[in-house]
């Protein structure tokens, strides 16, 4: 007569951490991981402490008709709006790379999760300060003829120019954090079971 297999047990051991764990037998694939999130980390960083240096000296002093007329960033709510949002960007991005570090050295899915939603927030906080500034340096460009506001980068081109340029780097900026949430989704998505 057979003996009856033994009864399973409802309450296995649990391994330390085994679910919160992320994989980390594949040392090139993590980091390779870790490497594609420090580079745009270190790429926003500094591309939004460009914008933000640019912006700020930027300054332009105009005479028309006698009249002395000065253009400067901060007389543009939108221009000071995108000034903070570079600071806090760029400052955040440091904060990030430190993070970065510290999941490097025990990864879970958890803090990758807590790095994805940085990410986000920095991407939406960058898309709401370069559309603004952007709005306004297409009116102070091209002007809104139907509302009778002129153009006036045709009397103010250097402030102008650097403007732009600043709004540039801060789209730079926005793309970095663009690609660093794809990555994340992405590492984040190949956890889930299929």
């Amino acid at each position: 007569m057979a003996s009856p297999a033994p009864a399973k047990d409802p309450f296995p051991p649990a391994e330390e951490d085994q679910d919160h764990a992320l994989p980390v037998s594949k040392g090139n694939t993590h980091k390779g991981f870790l490497v594609s999130q420090a580079f745009p980390r270190i790429l926003a960083l500094v591309s939004s402490f460009t914008a933000l240096a640019v912006l700020v000296t930027s300054k332009q002093t105009v005479f028309v008709f006698g009249i002395r007329f000065d253009a400067y960033y901060s007389y543009a709510s939108s221009y000071r709006f995108l000034m903070v949002v570079d600071a806090v960007v760029g400052s955040f991005s440091a904060v990030s790379l430190g993070a970065l570090s510290l999941i490097g050295r025990s990864p879970s899915p958890r803090r990758c999760f807590s790095l994805f939603v940085h990410d986000v927030l920095m991407m939406l906080l960058m898309i709401s300060g370069c559309s603004a500034a952007t709005a306004v340096g297409y009116v102070g460009k091209y002007g809104e003829e139907k509302m009778g506001w002129l153009p006036l980068c045709d009397r103010i081109n250097k402030f102008c120019y650097r403007v732009t340029v600043s709004i540039a780097f801060s789209y730079i900026t926005c793309l970095c954090f663009l690609a660093l949430t794809l990555l994340s989704a992405s590492k984040l998505s190949s956890r889930l079971p299929h």
